[in-house]
């Protein structure tokens, strides 16, 4: 796999790493045994110590892991005559279910709410979501996003029902796309989308 993820570490202890260190995926496991040995060694003349219980090697095609958020996996080409196996990098099940639980909950507090204001809410947390999610040539979401969109499309349904059995109809026969097309609610496919293409010719 190319590319590295970037984590900044910050000790409390006696020592503190500069700079970021670097997640790196090996080929064969052999060198992460080492890589482990060296740095173990490095952290006790630093006066630190590396949680063995934190630890765990893999291999990538028999299992999935999850990292910052994202989920690691190997997975087979849509194309029939494609054959290989490539590493897909999306969101992982734990992030899609923070989100959703936090889509619940702004929905779920906020029943008053107008809905314009309720619309600038949701714009907030799905900006937020899709920027970090959304890496070019790395990252492949579009399938959370059409899973996120169903779901959101099911609780703003609840919560429009929820003022009233005669409030907002017409808004409640597709909440999610008529909310996009009349109230301005981000439409989450083309921000992914054209993020991902700016992201590319940039």
């Amino acid at each position: 796999m190319t590319g590295d993820c970037h984590v900044r570490i910050w000790e409390r202890l006696r020592g503190k790493f500069p700079g970021s260190t670097r997640f790196v995926l090996m080929k064969t496991n052999r060198y992460p045994q080492k890589i482990l040995r060296r740095m173990s060694s490095t952290l006790t003349r630093m006066g630190l110590t590396i949680n063995q219980k934190k630890i765990k090697l893999l291999h990538i095609s028999k299992s999935s892991f999850s990292f910052l958020g994202f989920e690691f996996r190997m997975v087979q080409s849509k194309f029939k005559w494609n054959t290989k196996r490539h590493t897909n990098i999306r969101p992982s099940p734990k992030s899609r279910s923070k989100l959703y639980a936090n889509i619940s909950d702004c929905l779920g507090k906020r029943r008053h709410w107008k809905i314009e204001p309720m619309v600038y809410k949701l714009n907030e947390i799905f900006i937020g979501w899709l920027n970090y999610f959304s890496i070019t040539k790395v990252t492949h979401i579009w399938d959370t996003v059409s899973q996120i969109k169903w779901h959101l499309d099911y609780k703003l349904y609840k919560w429009l029902k929820s003022k009233g059995r005669k409030a907002h109809k017409t808004l409640r026969q597709r909440p999610f796309d008529n909310l996009v097309r009349y109230k301005n609610l981000l439409d989450i496919e083309k921000y992914a989308s054209l993020k991902f293409h700016a992201k590319a010719a940039g």
